[in-house]
């Protein structure tokens, strides 16, 4: 994936990325997502889409492999041995269910308190040439600090450390929004438009009714 973006075979990473992400594609978020993917690379439709498409794939690939990074930085288990991009959470989660003997209630009582940490602590908001919210990274680290069952002082500890990282991740994310070609143009449009608009704000006739309502 990773020589298909760097050159920019946008089919081949629409492919390769529609076979990644198990469970995802039938979330209410990713539905119109999968269904864009299909037609782009299978039925050779919207073509025009591509820059975008490029745009949300990059995204979401890069955000999965700072999950990986992460949770290989702070040793902690790697949810069913599988990366972040390839992991299938829904059998995960039966799995530890299952390996700790817990009901969901139960499941849910331990991960809660994880998620509202974690919540304050990992955050990659997207823009909207990079497709839905991505959540999957998030709930991928989530895994991983449930599954290794530290103390709480300890995991919070881990939490606060991953937020002081995302502050450099953030950093890096904005360089490479800011480069990207789809979003510069799409800047570029929009200053084109706020030109305009202030083009004809300052004609002479305009010109004009401002110096007399000012003069009044």
């Amino acid at each position: 994936m990773t020589a298909h973006i760097a050159d920019g075979r946008t089919k081949e990473m629409a492919r390769i990325f529609h076979s990644t992400c198990l469970g995802d594609w039938t979330q209410a978020w990713q539905v119109g997502l999968s269904g864009l993917l299909f037609r782009f690379y299978q039925l050779d439709e919207k073509p025009e889409l591509a820059g975008k498409i490029q745009s949300v794939i990059r995204f979401q690939w890069e955000a999965a492999l700072l999950a990986d990074f992460i949770v290989e930085r702070f040793a902690l288990p790697v949810p069913r041995n599988e990366m972040c991009i390839m992991w299938d959470w829904r059998s995960w989660k039966e799995e530890f269910m299952n390996n700790a003997s817990i009901s969901w209630s139960e499941f849910k009582e331990l991960r809660s308190p994880i998620h509202s940490a974690l919540e304050e602590s990992f955050n990659l908001p997207c823009l909207e040439q990079q497709g839905p919210p991505f959540t999957r990274p998030f709930l991928y680290l989530a895994a991983a600090l449930v599954q290794a069952n530290k103390p709480k002082d300890e995991t919070t500890a881990i939490i606060n450390a991953i937020g002081e990282l995302l502050k450099d991740a953030r950093a890096f994310q904005n360089k490479c929004v800011y480069e990207d070609p789809v979003i510069q143009r799409t800047g570029r449009k929009w200053l084109g438009s706020i030109g305009r608009r202030a083009r004809r704000s300052l004609s002479p006739r305009k010109r004009a009714n401002m110096t007399k309502s000012v003069s009044c």
